[in-house]
């Protein structure tokens, strides 16, 4: 919903209002940029709050892993449980 909502639910009626308004009248040339600039503000008002609802870091126990993975130790020696990776939003 975060990232539809701004472009898919709003821009339309903005690009609406905008089409009814005095200056797309005064200049009607103007529609096809004011309109991508009111839809790519939209997106971009959509994308990056919407990474952002979603936590980068992640966490998996060792154990779902591959074999080679589940017998990891730290450098210390302890047995390593869990990873956590980044998962690159």
């Amino acid at each position: 919903v975060v990232w539809n909502l701004p472009a898919t639910g709003i821009t339309p009626f903005l690009c609406a209002a905008y089409t009814k308004s005095a200056m797309n009248k005064a200049m009607p040339m103007m529609n096809l940029p004011a309109t991508t600039a009111i839809i790519t503000c939209g997106i971009i008002a959509g994308v990056y709050p919407g990474q952002a609802l979603f936590t980068q870091q992640a966490r998996i126990d060792a154990s779902s892993l591959e074999p080679e993975f589940q017998d990891c130790r730290t450098s210390s020696g302890a047995k390593v449980a869990e990873f956590t990776y980044n998962k690159g939003l």
